[in-house]
């Protein structure tokens, strides 16, 4: 189960509620690839409206995606009509809610949006601890209910599809409660609770993990494993549907796909069309692009909160870097080193345009109060890190270790630095356009 918390900030909330509610009734997510339908525990004729209505007065309201064990055994309608109505005497309160039903992957899941008010018209709060533990435990129970215990051959067949699954599985509860020191060591196991787990299980689904560069074995029945291993092992799962999203969608090889973060981007930049836009999953409001370079790949950008200073449309040429922490010394604090020398420890802009002018070394096209801009620009970033003291628009006070301490802040800012992506629109290139989407199905 997912769940998000969404906070109604006032500007662009209603259109918030409104873009979820259409994304989880989008065409094709429903039952045999029809359009799913919004339902609620009593419907009407138009339950989207009146979810907008209600749902944007609210202060919040709980996102959630549930993916119940045999979801495809079950009606999933009935499920979460269920669901709610234990949530409701968990509570203490009715609700108000709206649901959609998805197959359109291989784990049937419900879509719900609880309001956040309760029936006395108050703000409905609900625990960390219920909503990760409470509600999950309520959902087995109607489980349970409905399809009885498992057989022992049943527990037998799940726990060998987990040995290979490229998420978490129950294999992976016990591996997990036994990491000591990044090892396991499968002769020491406390499998309580976990009786059916058997070493030989544990060991193949250890031997199918070094697949993936997550395990490694240290002699007999022993092997190392990173506690952060369910992190790695979550990445590597996400960036595998992601490939195979994009290779369906566009129709080419998993090789021409790629995902894109600020460390894979490092020091260079990727310039493509924008060729689907959509959200990161059903929960968030996250939103990705995909860009077709020149070459034909075609590039998933994750979208941050700041990557865009525009908002970029399918269709719109862009260039993708990642951002960069402070740097230098560069050739312009080195000018502006030698300037302030010769100076008394001052650098004044018409000084360094009569010293530009005379030493005619400026750029191709560069004019010279052009070229002295860009080094008041430097200057200005400078004076707000202390680098330097402002006296004027065109004059700062510049010490004698300022070179030094533009190095020293640099590898400060270096070593804490977290980059981020930055997408910025550019002209077209003279290439034919290629086929444009909307976004990604899930």
């Amino acid at each position: 189960m997912k769940a998000r918390y969404v906070k109604n900030n006032g500007n662009g909330f209603k259109e918030k509620i409104k873009d979820h509610l259409d994304y989880i009734t989008r065409d094709h997510a429903g039952k045999d690839a029809n359009k799913p339908e919004l339902f609620s525990e009593n419907e009407s004729t138009d339950l989207t409206k009146n979810a907008i209505a209600d749902f944007s007065e609210s202060p919040h309201n709980f996102r959630f995606i549930i993916s119940p064990e045999d979801g495809d055994k079950i009606d999933l309608k009935d499920f979460t009509k269920n669901l709610m109505k234990n949530i409701e005497n968990d509570l203490g309160t009715k609700l108000t809610w709206v649901a959609s039903c998805h197959y359109d992957t291989n784990e049937p899941h419900v879509h719900l949006v609880v309001n956040g008010k309760n029936d006395a018209g108050e703000k409905l709060l609900m625990t960390r601890d219920y909503i990760s533990r409470g509600i999950r435990n309520r959902a087995s129970q109607i489980i349970n209910n409905k399809l009885g215990l498992k057989t022992s051959d049943e527990v037998a067949r799940h726990l060998e599809l987990s040995v290979s699954k490229n998420t978490k599985s129950s294999l992976d509860d016990v591996i997990k409660n036994n990491i000591k020191d990044d090892e396991i060591n499968l002769k020491k196991i406390d499998n309580k609770n976990f009786e059916d787990v058997s070493a030989e299980l544990l060991e193949r689904r250890l031997s199918y993990l070094a697949t993936k560069s997550l395990a490694q074995k240290n002699g007999e029945q022993s092997w190392i494993v990173k506690e952060n291993y369910l992190d790695q092992l979550r990445e590597l799962s996400r960036t595998s549907s992601i490939i195979e999203r994009l290779s369906s969608k566009f129709s080419i090889s998993k090789e021409r796909c790629e995902l894109i973060t600020p460390k894979s981007l490092s020091d260079k930049s990727q310039i493509g069309q924008v060729v689907a836009r959509g959200y990161v999953n059903e929960i968030d409001d996250e939103r990705y692009l995909v860009v077709r370079t020149e070459q034909g790949k075609h590039l998933y950008v994750e979208l941050e909160k700041y990557s865009e200073k525009s908002l970029t449309k399918v269709g719109d040429w862009v260039r993708v870097d990642a951002t960069k922490s402070f740097d230098g010394p560069k050739a312009s604090d080195h000018s502006i080193a030698q300037l302030a020398q010769g100076n008394g420890g001052i650098y004044e802009a018409r000084t360094h345009e009569e010293y530009a002018g005379q030493q005619k070394k400026l750029p191709p096209g560069v004019s010279t109060q052009e070229y002295v801009q860009v080094h008041l620009k430097r200057l200005e970033v400078l004076a707000k890190m202390d680098l330097a003291t402002k006296l004027t628009d065109k004059k700062f006070v510049i010490p004698q270790n300022f070179l030094e301490n533009i190095a020293a802040q640099a590898h400060s800012s270096a070593q804490k630095y977290q980059p981020h992506i930055k997408v910025t629109q550019v002209s077209s290139p003279a290439i034919s356009s290629p086929k444009l989407s909307p976004g990604l199905k899930k």
